[in-house]
This record gives C-alpha cells, structure tokens and sequence, in this order.
C-alpha cells in the first residue's frame, strides 16, 4: 500500500491518495460436511482517490471489495457455484454405534447413572453448553446451536476431566450436533423405547447458567406433546436455564426421553413453558 499525505502530513484528507493491493486466499467451508469445499487465490486492488474522506482503511476496503467481485466472475467459482447443491444433497454416510440396554427400574438407580453420561460442552469463547454421551465409544450429541458451527469443542465430564471432541455432522434445522470425543470407553446413556404419557414425571441434566452448576437435575412433567415444522417436541414445566440447552431428558428410571431445546420467557424470566426434541 502507498498513501500520500503531501501537505500536513497524516489526516489531511483533503490532499491525501493512495492505493494499495491485498492478496485473499478465498475459502467456502461446509458446515454440514465439516470440511473446505472450495479454495481459490485471489488479488483485489484499492484506490483512495484526491481529496476522499476516506482513511487507509478505505484504501484495505475497497482492494477486498475488488478482491469479491474478481471471485464471482472466476470460472472455478461460477462452477462450484452452480453444482454444488447437486452434491451438497447427497446422503450422508451412516454412522452406527451400539446403544446400551435400557434402565428397567428405579430400584437399578438409573437417574444416578444418567449423571455420569452428561457433559459440559466448553466453547471457545468462554459460553458452554450442555451434552450427553449415546455411545460407549465416544459419541454424544448436544444442540447445533451449542456447538454446530465449530470443528473441535473441549468436553467436560462429570468426573472434570476434559476431553476434546470433534463436531461430526450437525443440523440447524433440527437444533442436533453429532460429537465424537477422542478414543476411550464412556457412560452412554440408555434410549427409551416409547414415548412417556402426559402427566409423567421427566427429569432434565444439565449445567444451566454456570459451569460449575454441571449435572444439575431437575423434575417436571410432561404437559403436552406440541409439533414445530414437523419436529415433534415435548413441552414440559421442568425447569431448564441458559446453557442447558443440548442436555437430555430422562424419565424416572434415567432412560433418554428427549434433548433440551428452548423455552418460553417473559421480560427475560422463565415461565416454565420448554421444548425437548424427542427425535434428536
């Protein structure tokens, strides 16, 4: 970059010019594939004209600028462009794991069980979110909007250590994000096989509002089943805060019911109207 000031020096906008160039390295990352799926180099060029109100920031604005439009008329970009979606499309691969047997009865002390499977999902900007772990190989899932849009998250165990995970596949749509924590054997949580009446008691874990209010249990009931863009959610009284969101919920004997999503507040306080998908 060269700016000149020719009079006063630097902030004499009125005579200032210049120019400058910047080299971009272009690159288009999959959310849902978890990998770059486009890169290409490219050179903008910024010119910061006699007498323009502009600082040399513009000068850095404007070589972008340059750099974005050089990008939508390059061939490889106008290719990627028009056939990625044919091949966004594409079915995933399956992942299976084994689930473990369900709990049969308070009496095994499932709900004490259930602790050990739920993780805290620490994020890079200091925030967490809540998890649990559906795989004795290390698969847990949490909410896309926890952890859908990174790569690698640190996960917090019951026990307090810490594990790194990988974000495997994540849908916003259905607010679920596919973890894989680094080799080892893990408390998985048990599935429920139907889902419970209304009126059953169910049970959310989490670590709500604060980190070391992890594997905090609360009860509620199930109050009504409710459908949102053809996700079928539970609405329940249990009492959930901020950051429980990707925990599960569980029934008396500790089986997973369902996975934390949102809640309903008023001037920014709770009323005791949540969602929990049940078909993470």
């Amino acid at each position: 970059m060269k700016v000149c000031y020719p009079l006063s020096g630097n902030g004499d906008r009125a005579t200032q010019k210049g120019k400058g160039t910047i080299q971009i390295t272009w690159q288009i990352y999959s959310s849902r594939q978890k990998e770059v799926v486009f890169e290409a180099e490219g050179i903008g060029v910024g010119k910061l004209p006699r007498g323009s109100s502009d600082s040399v920031e513009g000068v850095i604005l404007a070589a972008f600028t340059d750099g974005a439009k050089q990008l939508m008329v390059d061939p490889a970009f106008v290719r990627f462009a028009t056939t990625y979606e044919s091949a966004a499309s594409k079915p995933l691969s399956m992942i299976r794991m084994e689930a473990p047997t369900p709990y049969q009865s308070k009496t095994q002390g499932g709900l004490k069980k259930a602790l050990r499977s739920v993780a805290t999902v620490l994020l890079p900007d200091g925030g967490h979110g809540s998890g649990f772990l559906i795989g004795s190989d290390g698969w847990m899932l949490t909410n896309h909007h926890v952890a859908g849009d990174l790569n690698y998250v640190t996960v917090r165990l019951m026990t307090g250590r810490e594990v790194s995970g990988q974000v495997v596949r994540a849908d916003e749509e259905r607010d679920v994000a596919l973890i894989k924590l680094e080799g080892d054997l893990y408390p998985a949580l048990p599935v429920r096989a139907t889902e419970p009446d209304v009126g059953t008691e169910i049970y959310a874990i989490g670590s709500p509002l604060e980190k070391n209010l992890h594997t905090t249990l609360t009860r509620g009931i199930v109050s009504a089943y409710r459908n949102d863009n053809g996700e079928r959610l539970i609405q329940s009284d249990v009492n959930i805060q901020g950051a429980n969101s990707g925990g599960p919920v569980v029934d008396e004997d500790g089986n997973l019911v369902a996975i934390s999503v949102s809640g309903i507040d008023h001037n920014e306080v709770a009323v005791g109207i949540n969602f929990f998908n049940t078909d993470p």
